[in-house]
């Protein structure tokens, strides 16, 4: 047997073009949302310091999956970065 993964199948019963159609908006909404609230981190005091935690890394990290043309195994990548076993599940600091 093979390796199995995540979203393999058929796909969609739509073309890519009614898809990306219904999605764009909401994929660039996320986008903006994820640049703006680096920026406010960035900016904010300490910032430039905070700029090197792993969280922040692995979503640069993260970035790079997204935009690695061709790729179809994207959102299982993904989810495998924000779950890597070497650093444990991510803590939320309150």
């Amino acid at each position: 047997m093979g390796k199995t993964t995540l979203g393999m199948g058929k796909g969609s019963p739509l073309d890519a073009r009614k898809l990306l159609d219904m999605h764009f908006l909401d994929i660039r909404s996320a986008l903006l949302e994820t640049a703006a609230a680096l920026d406010r981190i960035e900016r904010a005091k300490g910032g430039k310091e905070v700029m090197g935690d792993s969280r922040i890394s692995k979503l640069f990290a993260a970035c790079r999956i997204i935009t690695d043309t061709g790729a179809t195994d994207r959102a299982e990548r993904f989810l495998t970065l924000f779950s890597s076993p070497e650093t444990g599940p991510l803590q939320v600091e309150e």
